[in-house]
C-alpha cells in the first residue's frame, strides 16, 4: 500500500490506484501532502464523490434546458454529432469526443451561465491573494460563487451579452 503523509505523526494508507486517481498522479511512490489533515482529505474525497456527481447532473440538466431554448445551437450540435456518425443507443468513444469542439463549447458556455457552487467549512480566518480576508463566521460555512466571475470582461468582452447563451465565445479558441 502507498503511504500518504498527512502530518508528522499521522499516516493514511491508501491502495496505490486509489491514491493516484484521487490526487491525479501518474507515477507510483509515496505521496506527501504537507499541511493537510485527515479531515481535509475527507472533505476533498467527499467533493470528488458527491459534488462531482451533482455537478455533472446539473451541467447536463442546464445544457439540455439551454439546447431546448436555442434550437439553432441544438441543430449545429446535432450536425457535429452526425459528422462523427454518433447514433442513439451506441457508446461514444473518446476519439469521437475529441473531434467535437462545438460540444465542448456548448458545455463550457452552459457551465459559465450555470456554474456549480463551491462550499467549504473554514476553521480560521482565510487570506485570499494577500488582498482580502474572509473572517471565520460563526457557522464556519463559506460559499464561492463562481458565476459572478463569469460575467466579467475577460470571458465576455461585450458586457451587454453576458446573459446570452453563446457557445461561440468558447468555440473561437479552437
Amino acid at each position: 500500500m502507498a503511504t500518504m503523509s498527512i502530518a508528522a505523526d499521522t499516516d493514511v494508507r491508501l491502495r496505490p490506484t486509489t491514491a493516484y486517481a484521487l490526487l491525479g498522479l501518474r507515477t507510483p511512490g509515496i505521496v506527501t501532502c504537507p499541511g493537510l489533515t485527515l479531515e481535509d482529505i475527507r472533505e476533498e474525497v467527499d467533493t470528488f464523490m458527491f459534488a462531482g456527481h451533482d455537478t455533472s447532473a446539473l451541467c447536463m440538466s442546464w445544457t439540455l434546458y439551454l439546447l431546448g431554448l436555442y434550437p439553432d445551437v441544438q441543430r449545429r450540435l446535432h450536425q457535429e454529432l452526425d459528422a462523427q456518425s454518433i447514433v442513439a443507443d451506441t457508446d461514444v468513444r473518446g476519439d469521437q469526443l475529441r473531434r467535437m469542439p462545438y460540444l465542448d463549447a456548448v458545455l463550457r458556455e452552459s457551465l459559465r451561465l450555470y456554474p456549480p457552487v463551491i462550499r467549504r467549512d473554514i476553521r480560521q480566518d482565510l487570506a485570499i491573494g494577500g488582498q482580502y480576508t474572509v473572517y471565520r463566521p460563526v457557522r464556519r460555512c463559506f460559499f464561492i460563487c463562481i458565476g459572478r466571475m463569469h460575467f466579467g470582461t475577460v470571458v465576455c468582452p461585450n458586457r451587454y451579452d453576458t446573459l446570452e447563451f453563446k457557445p461561440e465565445r468558447f468555440y473561437r479558441h479552437y
